[in-house]
């Protein structure tokens, strides 16, 4: 959150499981702050487990783990297509 703060960001890339904040409750609060940042989420967990829908409907994108770099340009893509406009 304090490097999103400091840099102008247009995709949010973060892993699901991460030590302090899970990948979904970061990616809502940067969605809260900056509604017009992209959002990808990797895991080796179905987007289904994660209960992610809510993300997804404010058009985060989810990648699951392996992946290729084409899989990742792609999710990044349609992250930044489907950003709210302004």
């Amino acid at each position: 959150l304090e490097l999103v703060a400091r840099h102008t960001i247009d995709v949010l890339v973060s892993d699901v499981v991460m030590p302090t904040m899970t990948g979904p409750e970061l990616a809502r609060e940067v969605l809260n702050r900056y509604p017009r940042v992209g959002v990808v989420l990797v895991s080796g967990y179905t987007a289904e487990s994660l209960e992610l829908t809510e993300l997804m409907s404010r058009g985060a994108q989810f990648v699951d783990k392996p992946f290729s770099a084409t899989d990742l340009l792609s999710a990044v893509d349609r992250a930044l297509e489907s950003r709210v406009a302004p």
